[in-house]
């Protein structure tokens, strides 16, 4: 049985569509980076491990800016809680959360699992 902090993460690792990008682009380009350089005798390696390390340190700095998504599971698992005490979401607790992306994304996805995402407010960003 997978914990459900676990679940909760992956979920939000999902949602959070900066995450779903980074995380794997940034293993898959360490793995060729790390491939590439072990045959430094071929030059066409070395490019290719040169491009992939740029690559790698951009979803790197991608996924330390998003906290691995650990910040968008914090705010989901907060607003599950207090959908579960007040089975509500209201106007006062939605304006508590970070204008973020990261929170943004784990507020509706709370929301919308429990079927409240039509009482979130209208975010300014066109990115979720």
């Amino acid at each position: 049985m997978i914990p459900e902090k676990t679940v909760d993460y992956l979920k939000c690792a999902i949602a959070n569509k900066v995450t779903l990008a980074s995380l794997p682009l940034f293993v898959a380009s360490s793995v060729v980076a790390i491939a590439s350089f072990n045959n430094y005798q071929n030059l066409d390696h070395l490019a290719l491990g040169a491009a992939a390390v740029f690559v790698a340190g951009s979803a790197g700095s991608l996924s330390f800016l998003t906290g691995c998504g650990l910040h968008t599971t914090y705010t989901y698992q907060k607003t599950k809680k207090h959908i579960k005490k007040y089975n509500a979401l209201d106007e006062r607790f939605t304006s508590m959360i970070s204008s973020w992306y990261c929170d943004q994304a784990g507020l509706k996805l709370a929301a919308k699992e429990a079927g409240l995402e039509h009482l979130l407010p209208k975010t300014e960003t066109r990115y979720l």
